[in-house]
């Protein structure tokens, strides 16, 4: 997101877009979410009134990983269903030498997914994460994929936005293959490797903001498939495990076709 990063008292950072409230105010001890999408504002409204000590809302969907007791837990809750389509960026600005635009790309505290081709897809999450006195921090998780062949091959970047330093610890980004009224298949794990972000350092890539990760396995069937984005953090000063709700770009399959993956439904639709 393009921000307004000013300090104020305790520290607390301010965005334009997306704000919070400092926890000192006697009359709203409750650190409300400024401005975002419907969806994640229902999510953190969903959020106030369960007061778990961690939570993360990625647009509508909140991810509680410790209760209001502060017992670990690992539950997800779809409260709004809040991803948006938006239109390719000009074909400039899809190549792989100019500036990218994700500083201004779905600035609506939403998920936004877009298919550049049929070969290439992106999806970006707005994220929102707090404990049981209200919001914390707020960053941006951007996943793009670009088929080599019969290999499907990611770049992701966590972009800071509000609050204190964010901690990356596991990250992965997963293909899997669809399995009609079971539970999916694996076609290949990956992880990937992010820095901190704060103030200072917005932005971290993996693995880099003109390379990509390469699936670990070759896919040479017509199956179809669909990939997983999800990770967990740690917040400077503050205890706690948070963990986002998984991200995706879409779905694809004919990798048996000229040897050659490609998307049929751009965005994600579960």
């Amino acid at each position: 997101m393009r921000l307004l990063r000013t300090l104020v008292p305790g520290a607390a950072l301010l965005s334009s877009a997306v704000l919070f409230a400092p926890s000192s105010s006697a009359e709203e001890p409750w650190r409300p979410l400024r401005g975002g999408g419907e969806g994640i504002q229902a999510c953190v409204d969903r959020a106030r009134e369960m007061t778990p000590q961690t939570w993360t809302c990625t647009g509508g969907t909140l991810t509680v990983t410790a209760d209001r007791e502060g017992k670990p837990t690992d539950k997800t809750y779809t409260v709004a269903e809040d991803f948006r389509t938006t239109a390719a960026p000009a074909a400039s600005a899809a190549g792989e030498n100019v500036r990218d635009d994700y500083d201004t790309w779905c600035e609506s505290g939403t998920i936004c997914g877009r298919k550049i081709n049929d070969f290439i897809a992106e999806v970006k999450g707005n994220v929102a994460y707090g404990d049981q006195n209200g919001v914390i921090g707020t960053f941006d998780l951007i996943l793009r994929q670009a088929f080599d062949g019969q290999f499907p091959r990611w770049r992701t970047a966590l972009d800071w936005d509000s609050g204190p330093e964010v901690q990356p610890g596991e990250w992965s980004i997963n293909c899997r293959t669809n399995i009609s009224g079971g539970p999916d298949d694996y076609c290949g794990k990956n992880y990937a490797y992010f820095a901190s972000i704060n103030l200072g350092s917005t932005r971290t890539w993996w693995p880099s903001p003109r390379r990509y990760s390469y699936n670990e396995d070759l896919l040479r069937d017509g199956r179809r498939h669909h990939d997983d984005e999800k990770g967990e953090f740690y917040v400077h000063a503050h205890e706690g495990l948070w963990k986002i709700g998984v991200l995706h770009t879409g779905r694809w399959n004919e990798c048996n076709v000229s040897e050659r993956c490609r998307y049929y439904q751009v965005p994600w639709k579960p």
